[in-house]
């Protein structure tokens, strides 16, 4: 553990002040975010507090071109990996650093670009993904076209690739990775050692057509439990297929048009054509579950997904599948008018849905196991929707108790967040107008909000933390321009540690 007698000389903390009360105290988890400009901020919690820090430093952080650059915390949660870029040039990125949330101290891990380096002044660079250990990273130039493994130890580059990787896996002594972008060479899905750089392995995906062997790659891929096979979507002309590489013998397997994969204990699950496939890799079986819209999400030995129909006299229903090897129930969650919009619950058997009934009117419904649970015409008299489509992957908590909508009591453009407990009942409007929730705390105790004041003439920001459980709210930054880029979702700007 290290030692924080100096902790309260460098770090802010966000209302109440208290004293740090332990020598030995580390966050229980922490979360960057940017201000516009390049300054980037970290919120701790520790000791039931917020406390915060600038990094001294002007980072790269958002939108990068076409790409995203965030910064990458280390698996402990008390190192930030951030790239610097140039002052003059912003385009720039200059190095790689080392950001110690509890001294408030950079050090630098390596330079990233040369003028002799570059082709021209233009180069984003992002840290990936860190080692499990701690000891090493890999790093993409994004204009470039290559990647860098990096000894975090002694600061030096390990393997310099000729594209930007996809980091599939860390195993023991090695990492797995997969070229991405243009000018890769097959096999482009291969193993690095961590100690020297060399390719101890490569594996070549199946293509379908021999004469482009570019055609096919795999970007991103799981591990099965065993680590005996990697399966991931295989990139293929006009659709996307499910591959299955077995990593000792190097063999492949194709099973054609798939998506939204998913890995269970020796079985994997996979979408193709609109209907849930399910793989058992002991006898290579497959089987059909039938159309699915939602999920597939595994619990234990039981798939469970959504499908929906329309009955003979135009009813829509929404159904929850459990199907196991042995055995499969079907649960109808909802059964009404169609709903202008529906959004299925990723973690259980619910529903929420809009309905619209006039153009400047619009309701929302929440339906489970047992029936109606809520309806915002009972309690509301605004306007209320789901989340847009960019934000339904933070709309549920993870918890699955918890759905994030959208309020609006007079028709206003700037509406704020409205949160419902789907299991009781129970609404919570977001604690200051126009305040959107944006992302939650890794144990689900807070809840970010940002809001957003005069934001047509001189837009600043309050970034709020709110403790549903307690009623208990901490305002993290006001007046500030926080960050934000319509060119991705809003959640994706604050970055959790763990």
């Amino acid at each position: 553990m290290r030692k924080l007698a100096l902790l309260l000389v460098f770090l802010i903390p966000v209302f109440p002040i208290s004293r740090i009360q332990s020598q030995e105290s580390t966050p229980d988890y922490a979360f960057a975010y940017g201000l516009q400009g390049g300054e980037v901020r970290v919120a701790m919690m520790m000791n039931n507090d917020w406390f915060q820090s600038t990094i001294p430093a002007r980072v790269l952080f958002g939108a990068a071109d076409v790409e995203l650059a965030l910064p990458e915390w280390s698996p402990d949660g008390l190192t930030l990996y951030v790239v610097t870029y140039d002052p003059i040039e912003a385009n720039v990125a200059v190095t790689i650093q080392a950001y110690d949330v509890l001294s408030n101290q950079l050090s630098e891990v390596l330079a990233v670009t040369t003028p002799e380096e570059l082709d021209f002044l233009y180069e984003f660079v992002r840290v990936d993904s860190v080692s499990p250990d701690g000891n090493y990273a890999v790093a993409s130039r994004l204009v470039n076209y290559q990647s860098l493994l990096i000894d975090l130890q002694n600061k030096a580059v390990v393997a310099l690739m000729p594209c930007p990787s996809n980091i599939l896996t860390w195993l023991t002594g090695e990492v797995m990775l997969a070229c991405n972008g243009r000018l890769f060479a097959t096999p482009n899905i291969y193993a690095v050692r961590l100690s020297d750089g060399r390719q101890t392995r490569a594996l070549v995906p199946p293509t379908p057509d021999p004469e482009n062997p570019l055609a096919a790659y795999i970007k991103e891929g799981l591990f099965l439990p065993d680590g005996r096979y990697l399966v991931g979507p295989i990139n293929v002309p006009d659709a996307t297929a499910i591959g299955l590489l077995e990593t000792e013998e190097y063999a492949a397997a194709y099973f054609g048009t798939g998506t939204q994969l998913r890995v269970g204990e020796n079985q994997l699950a996979f979408v193709q054509r609109n209907r849930l496939q399910r793989l058992n890799l002991d006898s290579m079986r497959q089987s059909d579950l039938g159309a699915i819209v939602g999920g597939p999400r595994w619990n234990g030995e039981t798939l469970a997904f959504w499908r929906t129909q329309t009955t003979p006299d135009g009813l829509f229903q929404a159904v929850y599948v459990e199907a196991s090897r042995f055995r499969r129930e079907e649960h109808l969650i909802y059964s009404g008018p169609a709903p202008s919009d529906v959004d299925l619950s990723p973690y259980g058997p619910y529903v929420a849905a809009t309905f619209q009934p006039q153009p400047d009117q619009s309701a929302v419904e929440i339906h489970g196991p047992e029936g109606l649970i809520w309806a915002s015409s009972q309690e509301y008299t605004g306007y209320i929707q789901l989340q847009p489509v960019p934000d339904r992957p933070v709309a549920w908590s993870a918890n699955g108790e918890w759905v994030h909508l959208l309020y609006a009591e007079d028709l206003s453009v700037f509406p704020r967040t409205l949160s419902v407990n789907v299991e009781t009942g129970e609404s919570l409007p977001a604690p200051e107008p126009q305040a959107r929730f944006v992302r939650e705390s890794p144990d689900g105790e807070w809840w970010l909000y940002m809001v957003i004041s005069n934001p047509i003439e001189n837009p600043t920001n309050r970034l709020l933390a709110y403790r549903h459980s307690e009623d208990d709210l901490r305002i993290l930054a006001d007046g500030l321009p926080l960050y934000e880029n319509p060119s991705f979702p809003l959640w994706q700007y604050f970055e959790w540690s763990q």
